[in-house]
């Protein structure tokens, strides 16, 4: 199974360019993979999810060709693939899922997973930003959520757009 998707990303690369960062924990790394997913999907981007592990960056997006569909981009160890559509559910406006590309932090990604990881004790693997996790009003923003290896079972944290943390729950 793993042969077949490094074989798959591969193949994207081809078609659609490679980048430069493999780690996307550090300085930099993940504002450059995102720079280049908006560029791609051209305009303002209007985002449903971000997610973040250290060799792949995904972003789900506003498709600027048709504004009532998603497309989910990945950059995986190097190589953006070609984007796929993303089957939507449920009786919601598309709109009140969606938050401006523009507004996240790419920057303080770095800072957050050491931050989560000293605040856990243990080193981040992954993260994710969307609308739904923590929304308490129609109005509230998005929000990340920071998690070790093992998931949620092992505690989480959670941080604002800019970056900085706002809830620790350590199991």
């Amino acid at each position: 199974m793993r042969r077949m998707r490094l074989g798959v990303v591969v193949g994207a690369a081809a078609i659609v360019g490679a980048c430069s960062p493999k780690d996307l924990f550090v300085e930099g790394a993940a504002v450059k993979v995102a720079e280049k997913i908006a560029a791609k999907v051209g305009g303002e981007v209007k985002a449903m999810r971000v997610e973040i592990e250290r060799h792949k960056l995904s972003i789900r997006a506003q498709d600027s060709g048709d504004k009532t569909k998603v497309k989910h981009w990945e950059y995986r160890e190097g190589a953006l693939a070609e984007p796929r559509p993303v089957v939507l559910l449920g009786k919601g406006k598309l709109d009140e899922h969606l938050f401006p590309l523009s507004s996240v932090a790419f920057a303080a990604v770095p800072a957050m997973v050491r931050e989560a990881g000293e605040k856990l004790g243990k080193p981040i693997t992954s993260m994710f930003l969307s609308i739904g996790m923590f929304r308490r009003t129609a109005n509230d923003p998005p929000t990340w959520m920071l998690l070790p290896e093992g998931g949620t079972k092992d505690g989480w944290v959670g941080a604002d757009l800019s970056g900085k943390i706002t809830s620790v729950n350590k199991k």
